[in-house]
């Protein structure tokens, strides 16, 4: 089928085509980080010219697509298009160590959140499922799971 919205050299397309890569393709160097840890893509933004007539253009060069709730997919009522300053004040906290003694996230070495943290416990995945897919020992999985680290997270 041939492309009718005249848009695929510009921006706007590019911006589609990377958020629809992180989201679909394991081969994609970020996909862990979006569809890896099940950021999707809706329906109706699978076609770019629905996602063009929700989103239009960015309003200037600086803008980039932004997800409003991290923990969400990619649809209208959950992207904006945003400066890197806004988007600075829009991250998940990021981390790189797990830390046995409770002090979470905040330790400097940190590798998970505290998000992450409710995510495995409620995650009907196997240790080992988890632990390959977020980079942690089935060991550091099993410990959050039993509370016998991040005790401090509901």
């Amino acid at each position: 089928m041939p492309t009718t919205h005249g848009k695929r050299h510009s921006r706007v397309y590019r911006t589609w085509d990377g958020m629809i890569q992180r989201c679909t393709n394991p081969n994609q160097p970020h996909y862990e980080r979006y569809g890896g840890r099940g950021i999707t893509v809706c329906d109706a933004w699978r076609a770019f010219a629905n996602f063009y007539a929700d989103m239009g253009d960015p309003p200037t060069d600086q803008h980039s697509i932004d997800r409003i709730d991290n923990m969400r997919g990619y649809q209208p009522d959950n992207c904006r298009w945003a400066t890197p300053s806004e988007q600075t004040f829009n991250q998940r906290k990021r981390c790189s160590h797990v830390r046995p003694n409770g002090r979470g996230e905040n330790h400097p070495k940190a590798t998970i959140t505290e998000e992450m943290v409710r995510e495995i416990r409620a995650s009907p995945e196997r240790n080992a499922d988890i632990a390959r897919r977020i980079g942690l020992s089935k060991q550091s999985i099993a410990d959050i799971r039993k509370r016998r680290t991040w005790k401090h997270v509901t």
